[in-house]
């Protein structure tokens, strides 16, 4: 039942959501993962964590449920599609913030150990899995069981080198506001180029007389007005890359 008080009634599983007691029964430990699909060092130690699962520590008896911190029901659908495990349904936030307050999650990744009575084991999990991805001091009491001879003792850096999630936030919001800004660069520029290009192709005057034609001055304006759009293509295109494969 200790397990139902953390995470209520029912877990998702890859069939579908399940009693939480069943899904979490004869374990050795569980692990909470507290992740998101936009998080960078996330996207990083996912897939090393799912090796590690999979070979080697879903048969020592670790079983692990994946508490999101993604933004909507769809990044968490995909995020999960990556992992083995079972996870706390997105349709319980109330059950999320309550277990990230239990455990002072202030920056992710974050893999929190317990014991299979619900005791905390250790907080220091991502070190614990980095440092010993066999599993050879499964299960782990204590974090500096994993951390053997790492320099320092420092471990893996947590999201940002220790940034808190407001912290991460404000990255987005800014990311968010530079696409914007980007769209802003690329309708003018394809406003002016347009402009130019028209008139290049009406034009067949001399520029006050002079030698200079018409023609020539907008058919330079209408390269320029071109690259500024190409620039502001690629400036969208890097700016979108940043926010959807959430790269730092």
């Amino acid at each position: 039942m200790a397990f139902t008080a953390l995470f209520g009634d029912t877990l998702l599983t890859k069939d579908g959501e399940n009693p939480t007691e069943e899904v979490l029964s004869g374990c050795q430990a569980v692990g909470l993962y507290f992740s998101a699909h936009w998080c960078p060092p996330c996207r990083t130690f996912t897939p090393q964590l799912a090796k590690s699962f999979t070979d080697h520590l879903e048969s020592k008896g670790m079983k692990i449920v994946f508490v999101s911190s993604d933004n909507d029901d769809s990044s968490f659908q995909e995020y999960y599609n990556e992992m083995p495990w079972a996870a706390l349904p997105f349709s319980k936030p109330d059950l999320k913030t309550a277990l990230s307050t239990k455990y002072e999650v202030s920056g992710i990744p974050s893999f929190v150990i317990l014991d299979p009575f619900g005791t905390t084991m250790t907080k220091d999990g991502r070190d614990c899995v980095s440092n010993d991805p066999t599993g050879e001091n499964f299960p782990w009491t204590s974090g500096a069981q994993a951390l053997g001879n790492s320099q320092g003792g420092g471990g893996a850096p947590h999201l940002q080198h220790g940034a808190t999630q407001a912290k991460v936030d404000d990255y987005k919001v800014k990311q968010e506001k530079a696409m914007k800004m980007q769209f802003c660069n690329l309708f003018v520029s394809s406003i002016f180029c347009s402009v130019y290009w028209w008139a290049w192709a009406l034009s067949d005057t001399n520029c006050a007389s002079k030698p200079i034609k018409m023609k020539d001055v907008f058919l330079s304006f209408g390269i320029i007005s071109s690259i500024m759009i190409v620039t502001s293509c690629m400036a969208v295109f890097l700016t979108q890359k940043l926010l959807s494969d959430h790269m730092i």
